[in-house]
């Protein structure tokens, strides 16, 4: 969601007023969709934000838990030697891989975002390799013949043995408009055994929010739209529902 330079410098009060003033637009914009998602901010079709309802940090706090411990689970059950962390942002879940001595790699867009995750590693040391690029439009071949540097996408292809699309998937659906098979055969080709995709469905305001009024193209697409696409390249392996509708998947890769 994009809302305007002028509304961000007003934005709510108190705390948001001021972390307003200190971030640019597209980290703004993250911060306001977990304000949003989590109730701690309401906004209205006209993109006027006032704030949540009382108690929202505590569900917040609740929700970001059972996620985190879900994830936990995964890379313990799985135990992956290399995770790629695709749409990082914060680069929570890439600390929660790295924590664990395995190799990490970050991919997040948003180069204020990408420095802030690269400060974070280095202080607290963890082996997170940090990428700043947009999947959706990766960096090509470059340089004479395009043989001085190598395209994005082959270098991650086969590198890795867990893959994580969290709270990502509905991005490239909804702004990208890249459609669902296509995802899942990038991460089929990227994966090596495992991938984790947290769905987020229709009624989800933030889906809403990004539909834009696209429903006969992007409203009823459900989790068995996601199971179809994923079919004879990837078998579920468990599913989590979070309390906020959203829903955590594991795929267990099918050999081509």
């Amino acid at each position: 969601m994009q809302i305007p330079l002028q509304f961000r410098c007003t934005i709510l009060e108190g705390r948001v007023r001021l972390l307003a003033l200190r971030l640019d637009a597209d980290v703004f914009d993250k911060a306001l969709e977990k304000l949003w998602i989590h109730g701690g901010a309401v906004v209205d079709f006209a993109e006027n934000v006032s704030l949540g309802q009382e108690g929202w940090r505590d569900l917040y706090i609740a929700q970001s838990g059972q996620k985190q411990q879900w994830i936990r689970e995964v890379l313990a059950e799985s135990s992956p030697q290399a995770v790629l962390d695709i749409g990082a942002n914060t680069g929570e879940f890439s600390a929660l891989a790295a924590e664990s001595g395995t190799a990490t790699v970050a991919l997040e867009r948003d180069m204020a975002a990408a420095d802030r995750l690269f400060q974070m590693a280095r202080q607290r040391n963890l082996p997170i390799q940090v990428i700043q690029a947009d999947i959706a439009r990766p960096s090509p071949a470059v340089g004479w013949e395009n043989s001085e540097s190598v395209a994005l996408l082959p270098r991650l292809e086969g590198q890795f043995d867990l893959v994580l699309m969290l709270a990502v998937i509905h991005h490239l659906l909804l702004m990208e408009q890249i459609p669902l098979p296509a995802i899942i055969a990038l991460c089929h080709r990227i994966t090596r055994r495992h991938l984790v995709i947290e769905w987020v469905p229709v009624e989800d305001p933030m889906y809403q929010s990004l539909m834009r009024g696209r429903d006969s193209l992007y409203g009823t697409l459900s989790q068995t739209d996601l199971l179809n696409a994923c079919d004879g390249r990837f078998r579920l392996m468990k599913w989590l529902a979070l309390d906020n509708g959203r829903i955590l998947l594991l795929f267990e890769k099918i050999a081509a």
